[in-house]
């Protein structure tokens, strides 16, 4: 058992002594080199950089879009946006069901979802710094609808890692490591 491997000990994003850059998910760690990804391992792709002179996006087969220029329909084909993320950087969704966030050719972060983080699933809101430690900043997110509560966001600016905990069942649904606050440097 590789003991900084998340998806071997899960365990390890609780051991607040070990720095996350030295933490892996399936083998890649924070900053290692996009290119080590390969895109028959992606399911998914969003925050592509489209082409310069978009003036329209339309949908498309949930792998290829189609989008305007100077009014002319032209397909961006998966491997398109996926060679654009390596680039530019956007979000790599993986068939094992985590994500990759890739900016300036890094990976910058990464976001397990509850297939691996289930270790810490039903960890209710609760019990969050029990066992991550003090978060340094606690957000709440309600719905505009209604004005119930959404989510609780728990953010470790030093390590860095958020923790989102869903407000209807008071699980984890998602942790995301790296960057923080999450954007990418061609976002303005």
């Amino acid at each position: 058992m590789d003991r900084f491997e998340i998806a071997e000990n899960p365990s390890i994003l609780a051991e607040r002594e070990v720095p996350i850059s030295e933490v892996k998910l399936f083998g890649f760690k924070l900053f290692d080199e996009c290119f080590l990804l390969k895109i028959d391992e992606v399911d998914s792709i969003t925050l592509v950089k489209l082409p310069v002179n978009v003036k329209q996006l339309f949908g498309g087969d949930g792998k290829n879009w189609l989008y305007e220029i100077d009014g002319h329909r032209q397909t961006f084909t998966f491997k398109q946006q996926f060679d654009s993320v390596m680039r530019h950087g956007g979000c790599l969704h993986m068939k094992n069901k985590v994500t990759y966030i890739i900016d300036e050719q890094k990976i910058t972060g990464m976001k397990l979802y509850n297939n691996v983080h289930g270790f810490y699933k039903s960890t209710p809101k609760e019990k969050i710094e029990n066992i991550f430690g003090k978060a340094d900043k606690i957000e709440e997110i309600f719905f505009e609808v209604d004005g119930s509560l959404a989510s609780s966001e728990f953010t470790y600016f030093d390590r860095p890692m958020s923790i989102s905990v869903e407000a209807w069942n008071n699980e984890i649904s998602t942790i995301h490591i790296g960057r923080l606050p999450f954007k990418l440097s061609w976002q303005k």
